[in-house]
């Protein structure tokens, strides 16, 4: 009977663990996909990993395969981000008066998509200002789009603004934007047309001379 108990003892000590184990696995996966790979998210999590003794190195190796093949398609689609063709700009395009507002926040757009939708807004503003005798306000929401990089706000963003300047908001927080797209935006920041301009949590650099000079430029104008 001693036996027995101690048997049954194993046993239950081994399946706690195992089931320790696959939750460990689980919840370790769902934190690496939610991970923002720009913010050193998925190196933290894979230290974690590391240090946990349920992960053989086998498993390590695989999970650093598949971690580099992650990065490596999330490159290869930045430029395009996971906009579908079928989709319509016109439904992330709404008007009140005079008022046009943009919300493509989380729309997954990335710079080749930026400026396909500004080549349509811009068609859309010239109908609006046609029906209201010159007059628009522009607001636009183009947040959390992490493949929207300074490259799209230098050779679409910034020239849209240059013809469309009245804009009152810009939400560009959580995007891959950061030096580039400050020193792109500063003529537009300088003309005295927002708001509101929204810069925070932004995936590229940002450093202290660009922002000193961005800001120099607007007190200048």
């Amino acid at each position: 009977r001693a036996l027995a108990n101690a048997d049954r003892g194993r046993a239950e000590l081994e399946g706690e663990e195992e089931e320790d184990s696959r939750s460990y696995r689980a919840g370790w996966d769902r934190r690496r996909n939610v991970a923002h790979s720009g913010h050193g998210g998925r190196r933290s999590y894979l230290q974690q990993q590391q240090q946990h003794p349920h992960y053989t190195q086998t498993q390590q190796q695989e999970r650093r395969r598949a971690d580099t093949a992650d990065t490596q398609a999330s490159e290869s689609v930045r430029p395009f981000g996971c906009w579908k063709s079928d989709w319509s700009w016109a439904d992330y395009i709404t008007t009140k008066g005079i008022i046009v507002r943009v919300e493509l926040a989380g729309a997954e757009i990335g710079d080749c998509d930026l400026g396909a939708f500004l080549n349509h807004l811009g068609d859309e503003l010239r109908r609006h200002v046609e029906r209201t005798g010159g007059k628009y306000i522009l607001n636009m929401d183009l947040s959390c789009n992490r493949y929207i990089s300074d490259d799209g706000i230098e050779d679409h963003l910034a020239p849209f603004l240059a013809t469309w300047p009245k804009c009152q908001r810009l939400k560009l927080y959580k995007t891959s934007t950061g030096d580039g797209a400050l020193l792109a935006l500063s003529t537009w920041m300088a003309g005295g047309y927002a708001h509101e301009l929204h810069l925070s949590d932004l995936g590229a650099e940002v450093t202290e001379a660009t922002v000193l000079r961005v800001l120099m430029d607007v007190q200048r104008r």
